[in-house]
């Protein structure tokens, strides 16, 4: 194997000067740079990362712990912190909770034991206090991607403002001359739809509109469906928009809205969340508020990556959402 040495021979310079070249390439002169360059490349030398992992005792890994990474949305999140770490020079390790309180500490202190340079995370329950202790004492980078009023230590967060997503979405079904509005989604167990529902009882309370809530287990298609086939079955009158939580039980109350042989938007409009890349591409494109997942999530790892170079507790990224309208509103 090629050792540092032998490099540092070959291009005629100090072995200090191959190790800032792959370290500090700031303190290489561009002479010596090319040489060094030239000499890697003829002797296929290759820096023994764990060695110098080793030496600093931490390793060039970033952590991330989202609540669901089948979701489309955590995926697009995933795809953007991915691109911004690497670029930083860090690989990422990426956990699925599976929405695990259980899970999700184990996951932690696998990061932990790993020494890992920082971790990011969807919590499933308020980790706050824990990750700022890592911060503090074992000089951890770490980011919390929620809300910050839920967190309960200092720690640098990545958010979305969820009541005014809510709010949009109640305003454009109101807008479209709604005077009933479905909410489909699991407001009990999860905070950031509650946050929605809440941005879009504000709006509809605000015009003297009808709210119904219909509660779903959980943000999936499946959900979606069963939600809209009980507000369909209704003998009463049906709502004239269907609100939902997120695109995939927008989607799911949108195969069931067409499955009844109902015409969407002219006899029910449906509004997703998310703006997920199947939200565009569906039978009826969807109307949605987006969050822009791949910008947050490329936030989340720049505010690693801001602590990482010393640069102190950097500040946290609070980020709007969009209302996209397309044809499920007319």
């Amino acid at each position: 194997m090629v050792s540092r040495r032998e490099v540092a021979q070959r291009a005629d310079v100090a072995p200090s000067h191959v190790s800032n070249y792959f370290n500090r390439p700031d303190l290489v002169s561009e002479k010596a740079k090319q040489r060094i360059a030239a000499a890697v490349a003829e002797l296929g030398y290759v820096p023994n990362g764990i060695a110098a992992e080793l030496k600093s005792g931490r390793s060039a890994v970033l952590g991330l712990v989202v609540l669901d990474a089948w979701i489309p949305y955590f995926a697009e999140l995933s795809r953007g912190f991915e691109r911004t770490a690497e670029a930083g020079g860090y690989s990422v390790v990426l956990f699925n909770s599976g929405r695990s309180a259980q899970r999700e500490e184990a996951h932690l202190d696998f990061l932990a034991a790993r020494r890992v340079a920082g971790v990011a995370i969807v919590p499933q329950v308020d980790v706050s206090s824990r990750l700022e202790r890592w911060r503090e004492d074992a000089g951890m980078a770490v980011t919390i991607l929620d809300d910050p009023c839920r967190v309960g230590a200092d720690v640098p967060t990545v958010s979305l403002d969820d009541e005014l997503g809510g709010r949009l979405a109640g305003e454009h079904a109101l807008a479209r001359g709604a005077r009933h509005i479905a909410f489909l989604g699991a407001c009990s167990v999860n905070h950031q739809v509650m946050d929605r529902l809440t941005g879009v009882r504000t709006t509809v309370d605000a015009r003297g509109a009808r709210l119904e809530i219909l509660e779903t287990p959980d943000v999936t298609m499946a959900d979606g469906v069963d939600a809209a086939s009980r507000v369909l079955a209704l003998s009463r009158a049906r709502p004239e928009v269907l609100v939902c939580s997120n695109d995939l039980v927008a989607l799911g109350a949108l195969q069931a809205c067409l499955k009844a042989g109902l015409s969407v938007p002219e006899d029910i409009e449906v509004i997703g969340y998310d703006d997920i890349a199947f939200a565009a591409q569906a039978a009826v494109p969807l109307s949605t508020v987006r969050q822009p997942a791949a910008e947050m999530g490329a936030a989340a790892a720049e505010l690693l990556l801001r602590q990482l170079r010393g640069e102190g507790r950097p500040a946290d990224q609070r980020f709007e959402p969009e209302l996209m309208v397309r044809e499920s509103t007319g």
